[in-house]
């Protein structure tokens, strides 16, 4: 029987985790956690005997990045207000950025950055009315870029006269 690699938390004769001949991995850990040297062991095992548990090293669980946010418009003069909803953090860190794109063809998009992630609405200002644009937002944090919201469409218009 080929040999493979098993991991155990500390102190316990069953093994967690089992991967292959090279590596194994320890999942159900929570986002942006520090593990102490020890806290979990491996071995080698052929199914009938198992090596000596040595001590994994101490390691930092990686970050998780945001869920997909979600975007409304309300539709303006010449511009379109936006909010926005950060998507779940997953155990992983805040948002650290977020980018507003806009585009009328679907296929050429213009990026708004938005300098405070905090800062959840806006302007999108200089759009021309009666024009249908397409909006959609990502969400950064130190794991990376959320995917993209859903795309949401409006058309502004021009303020009635009266």
């Amino acid at each position: 029987m080929a040999e493979k690699l098993v991991i155990y938390k500390k102190g316990e004769d069953t093994p967690s985790f089992t991967g292959d001949a090279t590596s194994a991995a320890i999942t159900g850990l929570a986002p942006n956690t520090a593990v102490a040297a020890g806290d979990y062991q491996g071995a080698f095992s052929d199914g009938t005997k198992t090596s000596d548990k040595v001590d994994v090293p101490a390691f930092m669980v990686k970050d998780a990045a945001l869920k997909a946010p979600t975007v409304t418009l309300t539709v303006g003069d010449a511009k379109l207000d936006y909010t926005i909803k950060l998507g779940a953090a997953n155990g992983g860190s805040a948002a650290t950025a977020l980018k507003l794109s806009y585009s009328t063809d679907g296929s050429k998009w213009t990026d708004v950055a938005i300098a405070d992630p905090a800062k959840l609405t806006g302007t999108v200002d200089g759009l021309t009315n009666d024009t249908e644009y397409q909006v959609k937002v990502v969400a950064t944090n130190a794991a990376g870029d959320s995917p993209a919201s859903a795309i949401v469409k409006a058309t502004p218009v021009a303020a009635a006269e009266g």
